[in-house]
């Protein structure tokens, strides 16, 4: 029993040791360094009164009002000449490339003796008094269907020389047209461009704001108008690629549009709407809440959030139709 008592005493004196040898000195305690809060300035602009201008920006190109395209368009053949090239300035009616005619030439050169031979045939006829009526009305006849022929080579033979539609200037030769080459009827050849009459052409995304005989202007302070507007939707395919938009094909009319601009581009702002003595935030004051316009008011030091109800759209402000009242204080940053 006592030697029990002595190995108890032992195993508690080793257990001591253990745990006293798992305890961790005292740690010191770190205090973190006093960090002094930003001092961030609130921009405040206040809301006021003015005017406001909805301007729509687009890009477009200086053309020709009028451009034509000529063509053979009842003839057919292997070109042989070509009397005008890109740039050359032309008249109505004038000669500006033919087809070769020497078939036809022979044709028209046969049907035109027949013809005189018939004639002579017909003058006997009526110059003989023993001429029977159906004699002289047979001849006749076949000396009228002769004349219907040579009409016909006639007609085909202009057909085989192609005229300026229009006076102008040659804009454009399409490339397959060149001496030797066989052409169809209706073939593009040429592209006649009246260059002293030019305005601006371009595409903008649809929209109802948009009208004919709007207001615009260009960084030179030239003026227009809109002079015609189309719904394209092949263009929507061309300029958006997977989306169904649909875009309008515009044509301006604008002051001091010289030749030399023939071809170059210019960016025009259309003037949707303007107003006078209306409330007006800037847009950097406005935010947006599930779509739903607001901003946030300094008042008493405070920040209050307003919704607010917005008019037109100008270039760095907004209308404010409701919501805000003059001198109201908006913060802006």
């Amino acid at each position: 029993m006592k030697r029990f008592k002595i190995l108890l005493c032992i195993i508690c004196a080793s257990l001591t040791v253990t745990f006293s040898g798992c305890l961790s000195k005292e740690e010191t305690v770190i205090v973190p360094p006093l960090i002094t809060p930003i001092d961030i300035e609130m921009k405040t602009v206040p809301v006021s009164k003015g005017s406001i201008i909805q301007e729509l920006s687009l890009s477009g190109f200086i053309v020709p009002k009028m451009n034509e395209i000529a063509s053979f368009k009842d003839g057919s053949g292997v070109i042989t000449k070509l009397h005008v090239k890109v740039g050359d300035t032309v008249s109505k009616g004038q000669a500006i490339a033919e087809l070769n005619t020497d078939d036809i030439k022979l044709s028209l050169k046969q049907a035109q003796l027949a013809y005189n031979q018939i004639s002579n045939s017909y003058q006997e006829l009526l110059a003989n008094p023993e001429s029977s009526k159906n004699e002289i009305d047979r001849i006749k006849l076949d000396l009228e269907l002769q004349k219907l022929k040579v009409d016909k080579l006639k007609n085909d033979l202009a057909n085989l020389t192609l005229v300026a539609p229009i006076s102008g200037q040659i804009t454009y030769q399409y490339p397959y047209v060149i001496p030797g080459q066989m052409i169809s009827a209706g073939a593009p050849i040429y592209m006649i461009s009246d260059i002293n009459s030019l305005v601006v052409e371009g595409t903008v995304e649809k929209t109802d704001a948009l009208k004919v005989g709007m207001d615009v202007t260009n960084k030179d302070n030239q003026k227009g108008k809109i002079s015609q507007l189309d719904i394209t939707p092949f263009q929507s395919m061309l300029q958006s690629g997977k989306d169904n938009k649909s875009y309008n094909s515009i044509r301006i009319e604008m002051d001091g549009l010289s030749p030399e601009k023939l071809g170059s581009s210019i960016t025009l702002s259309i003037l949707l709407d303007s107003k006078d003595d209306v409330l007006k935030v800037p847009k950097s004051a406005v935010k947006y809440y599930n779509s739903a316009p607001y901003v946030r008011v300094l008042k008493d030091g405070d920040r209050v959030e307003k919704f607010i109800t917005l008019g037109i759209e100008g270039s760095q402000e907004f209308e404010v139709l409701s919501g805000l009242s003059e001198g109201d204080e908006v913060l802006s940053n």
